[in-house]
This record gives structure tokens, C-alpha cells and sequence, in this order.
């Protein structure tokens, strides 16, 4: 008997496939849905929400693939960022206070960061939590993209808009004010 290989596709041809049929978009879509929507779910905490904003992005990526350039980044950053604009289209049309839902198990990593003591005690964490709620929504936006996505600061900046050296700026003062708040 013969064995069939099955070709393994680049994302790269994956997307030109795409471009041109968009029944081609689907390893895409399948790849890249489950990453998107936990995106999508961290900030608005409604799964229902979650995932008519994660199907809005999807449709919108599907509809202008076409217009898609590969700029260096994966093509998780575009997706990334059309998921970004319907979050905050979203917020807009219900004119809600924009939220942010975070595991403890994310917490660790930034924790460790601000925390001299590296002390996962509840306490310490709640109060970690107390601490990311201060921070205004860009800031919790970027600590997220950092610290809990762990994405590279190049992808955060093509996600955000902001240059890569702003993104590093920024984030480096958010953190060092949550370590000023954490230890006040």
C-alpha cells in the first residue's frame, strides 16, 4: 500500500492560499481561534462576549486577508490587532468599564518580577491583583501582552501601534510602579 504524505503548507503559502480562495483561510482560523479567543476572553470576562467579539475578528480577517502584507511579524499580530479593535469597539458601543481576567498561575511570572520576596502566598497574590487593577488599560494591556501572553516586544508594538522602544519604556515604568506600589 502507498502512504500518503500530506504536504505540510508555510503559513506563509497558507495565507496566499487564502488570499486568493477564502475557503483557504480555514487552517488559519483553526490554528490561530482558541489563541484569539482567550485574547478576547481575558478582557471582557463573558464568554458569550468572548465569542461573538473572537467571530467578529475572524470574519473581519477572513473578508480582508486579501489586503494582508507580511510586515516580519506572524500573522498572529493581525489578528491580534483586528481582535484588539473590536475589544475596544465593543466597549464603545456599551459604553462598559473595560475588565480583566487573569489566572493566579499567570500572576507568577510578573509576581516574581515586582516582588523581591517571590512570596506566592494568597495574600500576595490578591494583592498583586489589587495592584493590576490600579493600573489604567493601556498599562493592564500591555503587563497582559508582556507577562501573561509572554510575547516579544516587537510583536507587542506591532499589535498596540506603538514603536518597539516605547513599548520597552512603558512597560519597564509600569512595572517599576507596581513595584513602588507593592512595596509603599
Amino acid at each position: 500500500m502507498f502512504k500518503i504524505k500530506k504536504q505540510l503548507i508555510s503559513e506563509v503559502d497558507q495565507i496566499k492560499l487564502a488570499q486568493q480562495n477564502p475557503k483557504d483561510f480555514e487552517p488559519l482560523y483553526k490554528k490561530y481561534f482558541l489563541q484569539i479567543y482567550k485574547f478576547v476572553y481575558s478582557r471582557i470576562g463573558s464568554e458569550s462576549n468572548a465569542k461573538e467579539i473572537t467571530s467578529l475578528a475572524f470574519t473581519k480577517a477572513l473578508v480582508n486577508v486579501g489586503k494582508y502584507k507580511d510586515k516580519g511579524f506572524p500573522f498572529s499580530s493581525w489578528l491580534y490587532r483586528i481582535a484588539r479593535n473590536e475589544i475596544n469597539d465593543f466597549y464603545r458601543r456599551n459604553q462598559k468599564q473595560k475588565c480583566s481576567v487573569v489566572s493566579t498561575e499567570e500572576l507568577f511570572h510578573l509576581k516574581d518580577e515586582i516582588d523581591v520576596h517571590h512570596d506566592h502566598s494568597d495574600e500576595r497574590m490578591q494583592k498583586l491583583v489589587v495592584l493590576l487593577n490600579s493600573l489604567e488599560e493601556d498599562e493592564i494591556e500591555l503587563i497582559e501582552l508582556k507577562y501573561f501572553e509572554k510575547r516579544p516586544y516587537k510583536e507587542i508594538a506591532e499589535i498596540t501601534g506603538l514603536s518597539e522602544s516605547n513599548v520597552r519604556v512603558k512597560t519597564h515604568r509600569i512595572v517599576q510602579k507596581l513595584k513602588t506600589k507593592n512595596n509603599g
